[in-house]
């Protein structure tokens, strides 16, 4: 699956805390309006994720070569089907300019735990990483097709 943003929808991502900015980009992507649909707009990508994060996910985006790029499934579900139950936030643990946000549900009867790794960018909150487990994360799987 190739990586898209939508680029009329409305989404402030100018979260005072990283919980809300994680919330932010749920509540816009399961609305249809998140980062991961149609028209490439950087500008999007750039409201939620790190320059780090937001220039790999641009590289997928632009993906030209007509083959499945780094990602192929929903990178917030890190799924291709999707049955998304019991689906939680946690509380962000705070350690200076860098902060955690584990995200848990269950995908077709299969619990998952994400934490969402984020730097502060000046006032900024943005998410520099999604870790799946402890061997694999967003940022491994770009930086790996994206060298």
């Amino acid at each position: 699956m190739a990586l898209f943003l939508v680029g009329t929808a409305h989404v402030s991502a100018q979260s005072s805390t990283p919980t809300e900015l994680v919330n932010e980009l749920y509540t816009a992507h399961d609305a249809g309006n998140g980062p991961f649909i149609e028209s490439p707009n950087r500008e999007r990508i750039d409201m939620f994720f790190t320059r780090r994060l937001g220039d790999l996910l641009w590289k997928e985006i632009n993906n030209k070569t007509g083959e499945i790029g780094a990602l192929d499934g929903d990178p917030l579900y890190n799924a291709q089907d999707m049955d998304i139950r019991s689906f939680k936030i946690g509380k962000a643990v705070i350690s200076g300019p860098a902060a955690t946000v584990p995200v848990n549900f269950t995908n077709l009867n299969k619990k998952e735990r994400f934490v969402y790794i984020l730097k502060r960018a000046g006032k900024d909150w943005k998410i520099d990483d999604i870790k799946y487990s402890a061997k694999d994360s967003l940022y491994k799987w770009l930086k790996k097709t994206y060298k």
